[in-house]
């Protein structure tokens, strides 16, 4: 009697377990980050990240892609404003030339990053300048070198199904 009651509890445990991993699967599915273009899973927001810039025109925190981001305000050279995300991963090709010059985050080169599929442009691959390193302090260096590559995409680029629920044109 007592060996059919832990056998019915087992299965109620095993049970439970595989309810659990469903609902995170379908929660890591239902975070993807597609190209708002043609739907190529771009990144998802479990990668999103806070990164700081003093050069942003404006950094607010809003929820978008069902996380609470920092999304930073720029504006190019060429005068175009826009609205960038961060993330450490992203599903793009980007172009082998850095430029250190006009970037967006203090101590990191840029290099142009376009969608595999339809070649859209959706942002940059930052990497840490490591002559810039070595200008600051010592206290400073070690946390500077300590930096990594992350991407800052343009949400425009993106498709949210928090705001439209549809792709958005270009």
């Amino acid at each position: 009697m007592l060996a059919l009651f832990y056998r019915k509890l087992f299965i109620k445990y095993i049970l439970l377990i595989i309810y659990f991993v469903s609902i995170i699967k379908s929660q890591k599915d239902n975070d993807e980050i597609q190209c708002s273009i043609c739907n190529h899973k771009i990144t998802n927001s479990l990668f999103l990240i806070d990164e700081d810039s003093k050069s942003a025109l404006e950094s607010k925190r809003k929820v978008r892609f069902n996380r609470n981001v920092i999304i930073h305000s720029f504006k190019n050279p060429q005068k175009i404003k826009f609205q960038v995300i961060t993330t450490k991963r992203a599903n793009l090709i980007c172009e082998e030339n850095e430029y250190e010059e006009s970037t967006f985050f203090e101590g990191f080169s840029w290099r142009i990053c376009t969608c595999p599929v339809c070649g859209s442009h959706h942002g940059w691959l930052f990497s840490p300048i490591l002559k810039y390193c070595d200008t600051i302090k010592n206290a400073n260096k070690t946390r500077c070198k300590d930096r990594y590559k992350f991407y800052g995409l343009i949400t425009t680029r993106l498709k949210d199904s928090q705001l439209t629920g549809e792709k958005i044109d270009l």
